[in-house]
């Protein structure tokens, strides 16, 4: 599940980029999936504008980026609820993207 988690972050973050926001291109700065994970979320997450408090709340960091995304509001409060988030905005990415002839 972590693997698959960190691809769609690794999608994820390279569509934001093919969309126009300055976004580091996907990279390896730790070496444990789910830091890594956290890494990636809390960097999108604050460059498209998320305030964030001193706790790092990987689950709050995708609610807010996939809101931010696809102006849907998902309730995260577990691994297996961002695995489904996750998954649904890969999805909706992937028909995005497939369907628009200026985008990839």
């Amino acid at each position: 599940m972590l693997g698959t988690l960190q691809r769609h972050c690794e999608k994820l973050k390279m569509r934001i980029i093919a969309l126009g926001t300055p976004v580091s291109p996907p990279g390896c700065v730790h070496t444990h999936k789910l830091r890594q994970i956290l890494f990636d979320y809390s960097e999108i997450a604050t460059i498209l504008g998320y305030h964030a408090s001193q706790e790092k709340n990987l689950f709050k960091y995708a609610m807010y980026i996939y809101f931010k995304l696809l102006g849907l509001h998902f309730q995260i409060k577990n691994l297996c609820d961002l695995y489904k988030a996750s998954s649904y905005v890969d999805k909706y990415m992937n028909h995005y993207f497939e369907n628009d002839a200026r985008l990839f």
